[in-house]
């Protein structure tokens, strides 16, 4: 096939692998399985994708490293002759198989490896020229898939829908109908014999295809048509039932086709204050840290001779101590001098895992830390004026920041499923990796941490009211994820305060900087009980210059901060869709709203961790039955009875 591209980053979402992806042609293609890729491990040249430098994450994830999608390269004749990894391509494969003619409307399958699709010269099945051959005519991908919430998909059963049975007879050949109208019912399927005269054996229409209930029997199911266990992502056709489960039509370019895993970590690194400032941003240097780690596994100890190699190799401009830097490389290598982890028995998984970013948000990052990929500063809170100084405890400025974005699997139907790890590695790779793909973006961002002291009371004073507003919520969202068979969540109303105060910041500040609608994400540090966490990292990590140039933390700074948390709240205060907006009990998707709507707190999927779920601007700036409970105008024992 013809070079198509597609962007590093939209490798881990949202053309991860399992994802179709439209080119032009137009032609819909699958992104194959990690067996697939074009890296090997033992290839020493391949050395240069590996990102090996993140062990928070790949301790959590269960891998070794992790693998940056390769950039294609073409050789030049004067090119650099030391460049390596020419003509790297990332595997596609046809999907789905099933073709319609656009011009008789007959129907063709194809194979996975195909790089043509069919090709159709009739006969007509309508019309002054029925039963006549026509010019030959490229054909198009159907629109319909069907997949199932184990993650599989496959071509929407075409030959068991027209006969209503799950294992008919194959005999002739299918063609696809269009009235013109907009509904399904408007697309109908013939089976018919194969022969000038067109008999038509057998004929259905679309109508109903569709219709079924997230977590309910689909038409397909009542028809005892169930998923094969099929993955395309892996060219595994199955012919025989291997998962059963319900089995869902879906549009191909549906929303919810395709739902990627992925998690992040922002990247901390090792301080040593003994060390300095020149030998820390050496050993921040994943390949000077990799050749060191090597050289310690064999000789178990990093040598002032495996220093001076390396220094001479790629730091010839140096004047660096060879035993000052080896004194301090061992140091790192045996674990000294980091800082020790705050361990609460509460915490779940992710919880625990943020912690760790939170207690470093939540101070200067100077003396004894490498500023290469981590530069935090903070200002004094009481430079802002009281709208900050009396919600917040600490502003701080985060100049320069890494984030690694790992992809781990992908769902379908359901944006969560219940499979077992093992279940989900298997979508992505037929054998274990001992990597995962990953990119490393760079930003910088704004870290608000809210005080613990006026939040405590807003929550203990207003606990009533804050629970009766909220019960709603929790009951739809227990009811939508018990649906889903997936664990229950309590919410909280420190949570959905934290979140909605975290768009209404990222809309306004969309809106004062210029910055694209989702350039901008958040990440929400909250958690209760005797270790609390209330922050909100708002940040720009696009994998490109966007953000990075210092104007988001410009906008932190005092005198600027002040003005986008006022112009934001008086938004909040009043939506253009009120008073229906603020008095509704449930809106959004799957109805996981209160006070908010596109007119006021939602943001581009890509840039809430929640889809855009538990918000409630009531919290922050009241609502009519209640105004003074809203946070930002809370004061305490004033106003509630």
């Amino acid at each position: 096939m013809s070079p198509r591209p597609i962007r590093r980053s939209q490798v881990i979402a949202p053309f991860g692998v399992g994802a179709m992806v439209d080119f032009t042609g137009p032609v819909s293609l699958i992104h194959c399985g990690l067996d697939a890729w074009p890296f090997d491990e033992n290839d020493s040249s391949h050395r240069e994708f590996r990102i090996e430098d993140e062990k928070r994450l790949s301790e959590r994830l269960g891998v070794k490293y992790f693998v940056s999608p390769p950039d294609f390269r073409v050789p030049r004749q004067f090119g650099d002759p030391s460049q390596e990894n020419f003509n790297l391509k990332l595997p596609f494969l046809r999907f789905p198989k099933w073709h319609v003619c656009p011009r008789c409307g007959l129907m063709y399958e194809s194979e996975f490896h195909d790089k043509q699709a069919p090709v159709c010269r009739g006969p007509i099945g309508t019309g002054k020229d029925k039963g006549r051959v026509h010019n030959p005519r490229n054909t198009i991908q159907v629109r319909f898939v069907a997949a199932c919430a184990n993650g599989h998909i496959q071509d929407f059963p075409w030959w068991e829908w027209v006969f209503q049975r799950p294992d008919p007879e194959i005999t002739g050949r299918l063609r696809m109908q269009t009235s013109g109208s907009a509904s399904l019912a408007g697309v109908r399927i013939l089976c018919e014999e194969k022969s000038a005269q067109i008999k038509i054996l057998e004929s259905r229409t679309l109508a109903g295809a569709f219709n079924f209930s997230p977590g309910e029997g689909s038409s397909l199911s009542r028809l005892e048509i169930y998923c094969r266990g099929e993955n395309p992502a892996l060219a595994e056709n199955h012919s025989e039932p291997r998962c059963g489960q319900d089995l869902y039509p879906l549009l191909r370019g549906g929303s919810n086709v395709y739902f990627p895993h992925v998690v992040s970590s922002i990247y901390i690194p090792y301080k040593d204050e003994s060390a300095s400032q020149e030998v820390l941003e050496i050993l921040e240097d994943a390949h000077v840290w990799f050749y060191l780690e090597t050289a310690a596994s064999v000789k178990g100890e990093i040598l002032s001779s495996d220093v001076e190699a390396v220094l001479k190799k790629l730091y010839p401009d140096r004047d660096v101590s060879a035993k000052s830097l080896a004194l301090a490389a061992n140091r790192k290598l045996k674990g000294k001098n980091a800082s020790p982890k705050v361990v609460v028995d509460t915490d779940d998984q992710e919880q625990a895992f943020r912690r760790e970013e939170y207690e470093l948000f939540g101070k200067d990052m100077q003396e004894g830390t490498p500023k290469t990929n981590l530069l935090i500063r903070s200002e004094v809170i009481t430079d802002y004026e009281s709208i900050i100084s009396d919600n917040f405890k600490r502003i701080s400025l985060v100049h320069k920041l890494r984030e690694t974005r790992a992809f781990t699997g992908y769902s379908r139907i359901f944006p969560q499923d219940n499979l077992s790890d093992k279940q989900r590695y298997r979508l992505i790779s037929k054998e274990k990796k001992e990597w995962l793909p990953a990119v490393i973006v760079r930003g910088e961002g704004i870290f608000l941490q809210l005080s613990e002291d006026k939040l405590s009371a807003w929550v203990n004073e207003c606990k009533d009211i804050l629970s009766e507003r909220l019960n709603p919520l929790q009951e739809t969202y227990d009811t939508v994820r018990a649906r889903r068979k997936q664990d229950l969540r309590p919410i909280t109303p420190r949570f959905v305060m934290l979140h909605t105060l975290s768009h209404l910041l990222i809309n306004q500040l969309v809106y004062e900087c210029g910055y694209g609608s989702a350039s901008l994400r958040e990440r929400l540090y909250c958690a209760d009980g005797d270790y609390p966490m209330a922050g909100i990292l708002i940040y720009t990590a696009a994998g490109d210059s966007e953000g990075t140039m210092g104007g988001l933390v410009r906008m932190g700074k005092p005198g600027r901060l002040e003005m986008i948390l006022k112009r934001a709240t008086e938004n909040a205060g009043w939506c253009s869709t009120d008073p229906v907006c603020i008095e509704s009990t449930g809106q959004g998707p799957d109805n996981c709203n209160l006070a908010a709507c596109h007119s006021c707190a939602l943001l581009p999927e890509t840039s809430c961790e929640e889809q855009n779920r538990l918000l409630d601007r009531g919290l922050l700036v009241g609502t009519l039955s209640h105004p003074e409970i809203g946070f930002l105008k809370f004061k305490e024992n004033e106003g509630y009875q």
